[in-house]
């Protein structure tokens, strides 16, 4: 990240909000300044200290010999710690995935470092420690050593910036009112961090600059704290979340010149604590939703939001207690935002009612919306859906449209929303209706002839401006630019049509358990839109789509920012979505009927994912078993590798043919690298004679190293094709002997 960058993000990030007057949040904001003020010439104690041992869940950090200082203390404790000396510090990554993680921010899958500068933000007994073995003398932090911290760029990691998901600062403090031996610990050394914070659902975190210079971390390893043992990839989604919305509704009076602007929201969430007690409750809303108050029971509540952060930490009057329901209240207002409520960590879905205002003359649609009356110069209607959301949409359009009403060939009613002012003469990359109308109806009717109606809808509305998706609701843009050039080539319009139109099966309803099982609901929409090209155009124009995926993966690969697909969001989005597209291509062919060319066995898996997925809350385990069922075998090693792990193959293959008694015989030596020697994949190989004779194959490589023989076969094979079908997301280097 730039200077210049750094420089606006502090101008706009170091403010905040706190918008309660209690004595409470008077010592909070005294003491969010305190554990931030400057170093220099900063009160302080002061130790020579050697040997000593400190651990922190995984971590062990040895401070060999060297001088440690303990600033800025809160409740006459101290909140920071700059050693300078001699240390090593060993921090084991207990899960096989978070190594992985790891290994592509470090090239690492373990920390085993030395250091000459620590620099520790505590909540904890750390500094308690310290003092039982070594004695503290006053002084003050002189300029040897803070120069030495700034240096090595001491405590900018730590610093809130809109990068983060959290605010550090409101963290550690949160931690620092419940002082106890397993509080907040957060470490900065050479180019690593280590955090642990007993108030993120996964505690531990990794994070390490991948370039010099930058002003954030990749958190490369991040996991659950020990005594959780909730280390082996079938339990990474078994995350106990502090809070879970049970109940939400809200009223949304609208404006703005395109109907899009929330002038004001009063939204209400029920929430139940799953913590033993909680003071401090973390909510989430988009940074571009400016709250002006939140109420709790009916009451101002304490809280704390900077500016740009979605973050919002609420301070409850007293302890809630594990089972306990908190009703929260806030306005707001704001424009350009993704998701018009607030949320927490825990994104199962709830039930939701909202109460809309908006402006005459605009076209509103929103799932399970009720009858419109007229109130002045606003239109007021309910939405209550019959489904669960944890993100929900609704689609706002300028005044002038018609409804044109359609019935599809497979009987699904759709209402195209035609736009007056959405026309060729006014945009370049207008869609016109005779593509746009015939290519969104046919992927409505290919996804319902292998998946039927989606649950719960009975009529479809399609927007040509915005790609909000929610059920009946479609947002299929009339304006993309997709007609000519490389997208023409990938699929064009088809593109667009039909993933937006695949979400109505595979969308807002989906029910992901956590963050570490999104990468399918991001997959299947667009693969199935891929397919849709396959189905409607040509095989080219399919594998040209799914070619240019996959180089755009490779390139990111490549620079080694792939994390495991498990990571969820932390993983870079072109990387991860692309990755996560191929791997449904993959369990694609290893379902494959190479006898009958049937993807039948595919489509049923697909048809009963659809149900799994929107029918309840499921997990990668529950998609793997699925995919299990159907494949009719282990998919261990596919997922191990694909969905738990990081890389890609390339193999180097020779081929030979030659003719025996029984036929015509290909041996064949391949070498795989870029993977360990415990990968296995199975690839699809064709041969082709010289007239129209063909076979396909299934050959289980294994290994870094492997030799097979294929065949006898009745024709001499004069064509060699290695990975057919693309089946396997690799490179591959293919030579005669």
């Amino acid at each position: 990240m730039t200077t210049g960058r750094l420089a606006l993000i502090l101008a706009v990030v170091m403010s905040a909000t706190c918008l309660a007057d209690s004595a409470f949040m008077k010592k909070f904001s005294q003491d969010y300044t305190a554990i931030g003020q400057d170093l220099l010439n900063n009160p302080c104690q002061m130790a020579t200290i050697k040997n000593f041992v400190y651990k922190k869940d995984c971590a062990t950090f040895v401070f060999e010999d060297g001088v440690i200082h303990l600033l800025r203390y809160v409740d006459n404790r101290p909140t920071t710690a700059i050693f300078v000396g001699m240390g090593t510090v060993h921090i084991d990554v207990p899960s096989h995935s978070e190594r992985h993680g790891l290994q592509m921010a470090s090239h690492k899958d373990a920390v085993n470092d030395t250091f000459q500068v620590l620099f520790v933000r505590m909540a904890d007994d750390f500094d308690l420690e310290l003092k039982k073995r070594f004695s503290f003398q006053e002084t003050t932090l002189d300029w040897k050593y803070f120069n030495a911290a700034k240096t090595a760029q001491g405590e900018v990691f730590f610093l809130p910036r809109i990068e983060h998901t959290y605010d550090n600062y409101f963290q550690l403090i949160r931690s620092l009112y419940a002082r106890v031996a397993g509080g907040y610990f957060w470490a900065d050394f050479n180019r690593y961090t280590f955090t642990f914070d007993p108030n993120r659902p996964e505690e531990v975190a990794i994070g390490y600059e991948v370039e010099g210079g930058d002003v954030t971390v990749r958190e490369g390893a991040v996991f659950q704290r020990s005594e959780s043992n909730a280390f082996d990839d079938s339990l990474l989604s078994n995350i106990a979340y502090p809070t879970t919305v049970v109940d939400r509704s809200a009223t949304l009076t609208m404006g703005g010149p395109d109907g899009r602007n929330i002038d004001l929201a009063e939204s209400h969430v029920r929430l139940v604590v799953n913590d033993d007690s909680a003071r401090f409750v973390s909510l989430f809303l988009h940074y571009n939703l400016k709250e002006d108050s939140i109420y709790f029971n009916g009451k101002p509540v304490d809280y704390w939001r900077r500016k740009d952060f979605d973050f919002i930490g609420i301070v409850l009057p007293q302890y809630a207690r594990k089972g306990d329901t908190l009703d929260f209240t806030l306005w707001y207002k704001g424009k350009n935002f993704d998701f018009p409520f607030p949320s927490v960590e825990d994104q199962s879905p709830a039930p939701l009612v909202v109460n809309y205002k908006v402006p005459r003359g605009f076209n509103y649609i929103a799932p399970g919306m009720g009858a419109v009356t007229q109130d002045g110069r606003y239109d007021i209607f309910t939405a209550s859906p019959t489904g669960l959301y944890s993100k929900y949409a609704h689609e706002a359009c300028a005044a002038g449209f018609d409804t044109i009403p359609v019935t599809t060939k497979g009987g699904l009613a759709v209402n195209f929303l035609k736009s007056e002012g959405i026309n060729k003469r006014t945009f370049t990359c207008y869609v016109p209706d005779e593509i746009y109308q015939p290519v969104t109806i046919g992927a409505f009717d290919y996804f319902g002839s292998f998946l039927g109606s989606p649950s719960a809808v009975f009529s479809f509305y399609v927007s040509p401006q915005s790609s909000a998706s929610a059920p009946g609701l479609v947002g299929v843009p009339q304006v993309a630019c997709v007609s000519e050039g490389m997208m023409a080539a990938v699929g064009g319009f088809h593109t667009v049509a039909g993933p937006t139109v695949a979400r109505q099966w595979f969308g807002t309803q989906m029910r992901p358990k956590t963050d570490r099982d999104i990468w399918i609901t991001e997959a299947m929409p667009l693969y199935l839109g891929a397919m849709y090209i396959q189905n409607s155009l040509t095989v080219g124009e399919f594998y040209s789509h799914l070619i240019n995926r996959r180089d755009t993966f490779f390139t990111i690969a490549d620079l080694s920012r792939d994390l495991p697909l498990v990571a969820g969001s932390r993983g870079e989005p072109m990387c991860r979505v692309n990755k996560a597209i191929w791997v449904v291509h993959m369990l694609r062919f290893l379902m494959f009927d190479t006898e009958t060319n049937s993807d039948r066995t595919f489509l049923r898996f697909v048809r009963e994912l659809s149900l799994l997925t929107n029918m309840k809350s499921f997990s990668n385990n529950d998609v793997i078993r699925l995919a299990e069922k159907h494949y009719g075998q282990k998919l261990n090693w596919f997922f191990e590798h694909w969905l738990y792990g990081r890389n890609y193959p390339n193999y180097d293959v020779e081929y030979s043919v030659s003719k025996g008694e029984a036929g015509w015989s290909v041996a064949c030596k391949t070498k795989v690298r870029n993977v360990d020697s415990t990968f296995t994949m199975p690839v699809l190989i064709r041969l082709a004679g010289a007239s129209s004779e063909t076979k396909t194959v299934r050959q289980v490589i294994s290994g870094n190293n492997a030799e097979f023989t294929l065949g006898p076969f009745p024709f001499e094979p004069k064509e060699f094709h290695f990975n057919e079908y693309f089946g396997v997301l690799a490179k591959a280097n293919v030579s005669k002997r």
